[in-house]
C-alpha cells in the first residue's frame, strides 16, 4: 500500500493512530508475516523472523540473491506442523535487509506483484507507481490502466469528482515522469468504474 493510500486512509477514517502497512498470505498465515519499521516508515518492513526464515530469489531461476538485491521473496514456516511451506514463492517484489536497531531483518515495503508488472514498449511499468500518484490527489478516486500495444501511450481512466483541464495536465505530467513511458488521462464520473469484492481489477488489456 502507497503512503498516499495510508495518508487517505488516515484523513477520510479521521483516525487518532497512524495507519501501517502489514505483509501477509492467505497462504501462509494471514497478515503478521511482517509490518511497517517504527523508525523507517514506508521504506521498510520487519520480518518475523520467529515464524519465518526469509529468502529473496531471482523469478526467473530461483537464485539466492544478496542483501540489497532486488527480487521475489520466498517464504519458509517454522511453526506449521501439519503443512509447512519450503520456500514458498510468494511472487511479490522486494529486497532484503540486515536488522538496524530491532533484531528483525527488514525487507522493503512491496514494489508489487510480479505477475502485475506490464512490459510497454520494452519499459516495465508498476500498477503501484501508477496507485500512488492516483491516491496523491484528493479529487481522483477508482481508476484503471488500459494497455494495448496498437496505441502510441497508456491511458488511464479515473474517476473524479472536480475535473479540469489543468488537473489532467498536472496527473499526466506525474504520470509520464515515473512510469517514463506516455500516459493518456481520461476523467469518468465518480461511481463509473466497477468496484471488486476481492482484489481490484486495475489494468484491462485489450
Amino acid at each position: 500500500m502507497t503512503p498516499e493510500t495510508l495518508s487517505r486512509i488516515e484523513r477520510e477514517l479521521d483516525l487518532k493512530e497512524a495507519a501501517r502497512e502489514i505483509y501477509g498470505l492467505t497462504e501462509v498465515m494471514g497478515p503478521g508475516v511482517a509490518q511497517e519499521c517504527p523508525e523507517d516508515r514506508h521504506a521498510w518492513m520487519h520480518i518475523w523472523t520467529d515464524h519465518f526464515v526469509v529468502e529473496v530469489v531471482d523469478p526467473e531461476t530461483g537464485e539466492v540473491l544478496s542483501e540489497g538485491e532486488e527480487g521475489e521473496i520466498a517464504l519458509t514456516t517454522l511453526n506449521r506442523e501439519a503443512v509447512p511451506l519450503l520456500r514458498y514463492r510468494t511472487r511479490d517484489e522486494t529486497k532484503l535487509e540486515e536488522p538496524d536497531d530491532l533484531p528483525y531483518p527488514r525487507i522493503s515495503i512491496m514494489k508489487g506483484r510480479i505477475d502485475d508488472v506490464i512490459f510497454y514498449k520494452g519499459v516495465k511499468v508498476y500498477p503501484t507507481a501508477v496507485a500512488e500518484i492516483v491516491m496523491s490527489f484528493p479529487e481522483l478516486g477508482e481508476h484503471q490502466l488500459l494497455v494495448s500495444d496498437n496505441t502510441p501511450s497508456l491511458k488511464l481512466r479515473v474517476e473524479c469528482s472536480r475535473p479540469s483541464e489543468e488537473l489532467r495536465r498536472v496527473v499526466k505530467s506525474k504520470l509520464s515522469a515515473a512510469t517514463f513511458v506516455n500516459v493518456e488521462v481520461e476523467f469518468v464520473e465518480p461511481g463509473a468504474l466497477p468496484r471488486y469484492e476481492g482484489k481490484a481489477k486495475r489494468v484491462v488489456k485489450g
